[in-house]
């Protein structure tokens, strides 16, 4: 799973053709490769009609996506479709079913008429092969014509590393129609293929980190990871409406600290892979090679828990199933419970006498806002005329959790065996609001995320190991496993601090692609 860096993006490149003119030779070959295909598929014996259907399926979906989102399929999309739950998939269908039902019912009366007449005809299947390949070399070869010669160069280079990549991330820009879909389904199988092949390899630790028994790490660990949190609209970071109001009260009190966080992609299964293992948005290779925060945490001495209001997802299906199949005991409650009630689950498996980590993904602000919160949220937060309302009470109901979690458990800690405790908060990634996340936007909306760090009677300097992981004031989570094991008695070198930080400044997006976070639209 190596990264491929390419700085020329062409989404975002100007031409010197006229867009429309350009715009209009891409739609041309576009349609000529679809209608290719259509024939080449219309001459399969029996089963013709099923992958004519199929296709108007993957059109419909991207058709819907353009004009809800002026959006495309892109790889980081395609893996979330095929790893997504069921919940979420329905919430996504009720969401934008008076866009995707008549546009698939139109494409399938328009490609079964096409299919019903071109089955009637001579095949013509090497002609209809040639087109194809001529779409495609046309397009490839307008879009390395108008590169400077500094892209050009960089060519031979993405072509040894990754040829599916490149001609992806060429092609599938200009011919959005099947060719993204063609193209990620092909990545990501060769993707995965290698994820399973590597899963049996014995994983190690990265050469600047090692391990000091003596160390005085607290004894109960809470990693609460939100999903879809927006940093932006938290009372905690200056928001006007009171969001947030147990986190602020421990701010008030001085008892926790907080951080200008962003995270290392906008998709929860690339966003926690690199949050939870030394996996960076530069180089993903170590998600497979070396241990995972969970594997950490079992080798320091905890007795680790996976505790998920997701769905479970096979260790050999996906990178969080990969991570949570470490876990001493793991609980998937698949979006059936609210996220309060995972507290009360958590506090029959505490025993302080031992030391636990605690992983605990709540399902957070995910779409479908009202699914999210209840009537206490919105007794606090009453303004209809808001319209980020339902998502202001998705972040409200999150700090009744983090609050249920601290005052049930936390802070009555048993004294006697001088218990300490370290509550961890961030989420997986932003949200633009009333749009989701995932998209190809350069938007720091998708982003910005909290990370709170709430410790008790613990004598650990959080905030100096937590300091030496910013960027210009920033933190980025792929460094949350640096810290998670500095805390757990970790010791990390100068260098491998310096390889950290430079990680920071980058994120992997929806694309296949790594960009500095400096270069995004604020």
């Amino acid at each position: 799973m190596r990264t491929v860096y390419i700085d020329w993006n062409p989404l975002f490149q100007s031409f010197s053709l006229s867009t429309h003119a350009s715009s209009l030779l891409y739609a041309a070959l576009n349609a000529i490769i679809i209608l290719s295909f259509l024939n080449l598929i219309s001459h399969i014996k029996r089963v013709a009609i099923i992958f004519v259907l199929l296709l108007a399926i993957i059109i419909s979906i991207e058709a819907t996506l353009a004009i809800a989102f002026s959006s495309q399929v892109t790889l980081g999309l395609f893996s979330s479709i095929i790893e997504t739950n069921k919940h979420e998939a329905l919430g996504a269908i009720r969401m934008y079913a008076g866009i995707a039902i008549p546009l698939i019912i139109v494409t399938s009366i328009v490609l079964y008429l096409a299919y019903r007449e071109l089955k009637s005809r001579k095949p013509y299947i090497l002609a209809s092969i040639l087109f194809i390949i001529a779409g495609f070399g046309i397009c490839y070869g307008s879009v390395y014509l108008l590169m400077d010669e500094s892209q050009r160069r960089k060519v031979p280079e993405e072509l040894r590393i990754s040829p599916l990549m490149h001609f992806y991330s060429v092609l599938g820009v200009r011919l959005p129609l099947l060719t993204n879909v063609g193209f990620a389904s092909v990545i990501y199988c060769q993707e995965m293929y290698r994820f399973r092949t590597e899963l049996a390899k014995p994983k190690t630790l990265p050469q600047e980190i090692s391990f000091f028994t003596t160390s005085n790490s607290p004894n109960t660990i809470f990693v609460v990871m939100g999903e879809s949190s927006l940093q932006t609209h938290y009372s905690l970071y200056g928001y006007n409406l009171p969001t947030t109001p147990f986190l602020d009260s421990l701010k008030n009190a001085d008892r926790l600290s907080y951080y200008n966080a962003v995270s290392p992609a906008s998709i929860t299964r690339d966003a926690l892979g690199l949050s939870l293992s030394f996996a960076t948005p530069l180089d993903r290779q170590p998600l497979l090679n070396n241990k995972n925060a969970v594997a950490l945490a079992n080798d320091a001495g905890y007795e680790s828990y996976w505790i998920s209001n997701q769905d479970k997802i096979g260790m050999h299906d996906s990178y969080i199933g990969l991570i949570a199949s470490y876990a001493d005991t793991s609980c998937f409650f698949n979006f059936q419970k609210d996220d309060l009630e995972l507290i009360p689950i958590i506090e029959k498996l505490y025993n302080p006498k031992i030391k636990q980590i605690f992983f605990i993904h709540l399902k957070g602000s995910h779409l479908e806002y009202k699914e999210k919160y209840d009537k206490a949220d919105c007794r606090v937060l009453t303004n209809d005329f808001n319209t980020t309302l339902d998502y202001d009470r998705t972040i409200h109901h999150s700090d009744r959790v983090i609050g249920l979690l601290y005052n049930t458990i936390v802070n009555k800690l048993d004294t006697k065996v001088a218990s300490s405790s370290l509550v961890f908060y961030f989420s997986d990634h932003g949200e633009i609001i009333n749009k989701g996340h995932g998209f190809l936007d350069k938007d720091m909306d998708q982003f910005m995320i909290p990370f709170v760090v709430i410790p008790y009677n613990d004598t650990i300097d959080t905030n100096r190991i937590i300091d030496k992981y910013l960027v210009d004031g920033r933190l980025n989570t792929t460094n949350f496993n640096y810290i998670l094991s500095e805390v757990m008695g970790y010791k990390i070198s100068e260098k491998g601090i310096e390889k950290a930080k430079n990680d920071g400044l980058y994120y992997y997006h929806v694309d296949g692609k790594t960009y500095l976070f400096n270069d995004i639209k604020k």
